[in-house]
Protein backbone atom coordinates (compact mmCIF):
# COMPACT_ATOMS: atom_id res chain seq x y z
CA UNK A 1 0.00 0.00 0.00
CA UNK A 2 2.49 2.11 0.72
CA UNK A 3 4.89 1.92 -2.42
CA UNK A 4 1.45 2.42 -4.50
CA UNK A 5 0.64 5.78 -2.55
CA UNK A 6 4.46 6.76 -3.23
CA UNK A 7 4.42 6.14 -6.78
CA UNK A 8 1.41 8.10 -7.51
CA UNK A 9 3.41 11.09 -5.56
CA UNK A 10 6.31 10.77 -7.73
CA UNK A 11 3.51 10.40 -10.83
CA UNK A 12 1.84 13.45 -9.53
CA UNK A 13 5.10 15.42 -9.05
CA UNK A 14 6.64 14.60 -12.30
CA UNK A 15 3.21 15.61 -13.77
CA UNK A 16 3.24 18.90 -11.71
CA UNK A 17 6.99 19.85 -13.36
CA UNK A 18 6.17 18.79 -16.71
CA UNK A 19 3.23 21.10 -16.80
CA UNK A 20 5.29 24.45 -15.22
CA UNK A 21 8.01 23.98 -17.29
CA UNK A 22 5.75 23.44 -20.66
CA UNK A 23 4.27 26.79 -18.97
CA UNK A 24 7.11 28.68 -19.15
CA UNK A 25 8.40 27.51 -22.09
CA UNK A 26 5.44 29.17 -24.00
CA UNK A 27 4.96 32.29 -21.95
CA UNK A 28 8.88 32.59 -22.31
CA UNK A 29 7.55 32.06 -26.20
CA UNK A 30 5.13 34.64 -26.01
CA UNK A 31 7.56 37.71 -24.54
CA UNK A 32 10.32 36.69 -27.53
CA UNK A 33 7.43 37.01 -30.13
CA UNK A 34 6.49 40.97 -28.16
CA UNK A 35 9.99 41.89 -28.21
CA UNK A 36 10.56 40.83 -31.54
CA UNK A 37 7.81 43.09 -33.29
CA UNK A 38 8.88 46.17 -31.21
CA UNK A 39 12.29 45.96 -32.47
CA UNK A 40 13.39 43.57 -35.18
CA UNK A 41 12.28 44.22 -39.05
CA UNK A 42 14.75 46.67 -40.16
CA UNK A 43 12.50 49.29 -39.09
CA UNK A 44 15.28 51.54 -38.86
CA UNK A 45 15.90 51.76 -42.66
CA UNK A 46 12.06 52.48 -43.57
CA UNK A 47 11.80 55.36 -41.70
CA UNK A 48 13.94 58.57 -41.30
CA UNK A 49 15.86 57.99 -37.78
CA UNK A 50 16.85 55.57 -34.65
CA UNK A 51 16.29 57.06 -31.66
CA UNK A 52 18.54 54.42 -28.82
CA UNK A 53 17.67 55.80 -25.27
CA UNK A 54 18.42 54.77 -22.07
CA UNK A 55 15.28 54.73 -19.84
CA UNK A 56 15.52 51.51 -18.19
CA UNK A 57 18.19 50.40 -15.98
CA UNK A 58 19.51 47.53 -18.04
CA UNK A 59 21.14 50.38 -20.23
CA UNK A 60 20.31 50.74 -23.90
CA UNK A 61 16.96 50.16 -25.57
CA UNK A 62 16.66 51.05 -29.15
CA UNK A 63 13.59 52.59 -30.52
CA UNK A 64 13.32 52.71 -34.39
CA UNK A 65 10.67 55.35 -36.21
CA UNK A 66 9.33 58.18 -37.51
CA UNK A 67 10.47 61.62 -34.67
CA UNK A 68 6.63 63.09 -34.79
CA UNK A 69 7.01 65.72 -32.20
CA UNK A 70 10.13 66.76 -29.62
CA UNK A 71 10.95 69.08 -26.83
CA UNK A 72 14.04 69.76 -25.06
CA UNK A 73 13.27 66.37 -22.52
CA UNK A 74 11.32 64.07 -25.07
CA UNK A 75 10.91 62.58 -28.29
CA UNK A 76 7.98 61.13 -29.59
CA UNK A 77 8.58 58.25 -32.27
CA UNK A 78 5.81 56.52 -34.36
CA UNK A 79 7.07 52.84 -34.59
CA UNK A 80 7.01 50.63 -37.55
CA UNK A 81 3.39 48.78 -36.43
CA UNK A 82 1.76 52.15 -36.24
CA UNK A 83 1.71 53.32 -32.50
CA UNK A 84 4.11 55.40 -30.48
CA UNK A 85 6.70 55.92 -27.72
CA UNK A 86 7.97 58.53 -26.06
CA UNK A 87 11.58 58.75 -25.50
CA UNK A 88 12.69 60.49 -22.55
CA UNK A 89 15.91 62.32 -23.49
CA UNK A 90 19.19 62.13 -21.19
CA UNK A 91 23.18 63.31 -21.88
CA UNK A 92 23.55 59.97 -23.10
CA UNK A 93 20.75 59.21 -25.57
CA UNK A 94 22.18 58.50 -29.26
CA UNK A 95 20.00 59.81 -32.43
CA UNK A 96 21.03 58.16 -35.35
CA UNK A 97 19.39 59.49 -38.43
CA UNK A 98 19.46 57.31 -42.01
CA UNK A 99 17.91 58.03 -45.20
CA UNK A 100 17.99 56.21 -48.47
CA UNK A 101 21.07 56.22 -51.12
CA UNK A 102 20.93 57.34 -54.41
CA UNK A 103 22.59 54.94 -56.80
CA UNK A 104 23.50 57.82 -58.90
CA UNK A 105 25.85 59.78 -56.46
CA UNK A 106 29.44 59.63 -57.22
Amino acid sequence: MKSQNLFFLILVLLLVAGGSFFAGMKYQESRRSALRGQFGGGAGGRFGSQIQGTGNRAGFRPVAGEIISSDDKSITVKLQDGSSKIVLLSDKTQINKSRKSDKNRS
